[in-house]
């Protein structure tokens, strides 16, 4: 089993490996998968957006974190490393939950949600973001050999 950190990706062809990462509340976990080629990717993405000089150190440290770099990263490899066509991937997003605090002004979940649907979409990209939002913690795991996914929902403690 193959464990994706916060902030972490991985990209695997080994058909016996399965991906997971765990406790995603207002994170999420980008996957990608190729039909054609069978390589496996998830990103357990922390922010939208890398806005800030400062947070360059980090970057290099969890290349993972921020939206706005790992979702160019993971797509351009699967089109032009790997030479997947678009008809080819298949793309689930996992996570970003609603805050149990209404007081929450940060709405970090949705905004990773809205970023990484954008990003993805501006590629001419469909993604299934059928297991997002509400209030759940989530665990999820990827089956290299043919992208099927497992979501545990947990209740949030906060």
């Amino acid at each position: 089993m193959l464990n994706v950190g916060i902030g972490e990706y991985i990209i695997s062809d080994d058909p016996s490996e399965v991906i997971v990462t765990h406790a995603l509340g207002s994170c999420v976990a980008l996957i990608v998968h190729c039909t054609h080629t069978k390589h496996t990717a998830m990103a357990h993405i922390v922010l939208p957006e890398n806005s800030s000089i400062k947070n360059q150190a980090l970057y290099k440290m969890k290349p993972g974190y921020f939206a706005s770099d790992i979702v160019p990263i993971m797509v351009n490899y699967f089109l032009n490393e790997l030479g997947c066509k678009k008809s080819h991937l298949d793309l689930f997003l996992v996570g970003g939950a609603v805050s149990r605090l209404s007081t929450d002004q940060f709405l970090v979940g949705q905004k990773n949600k809205a970023m990484v649907l954008h990003l993805v979409r501006s590629y001419g990209l469909k993604i299934d973001d059928s297991e997002t939002g509400e209030r759940f913690s989530r665990t999820v795991t990827v089956k290299v050999s043919n992208g099927h996914i497992h979501v545990k929902r947990q209740n949030m403690i906060l």
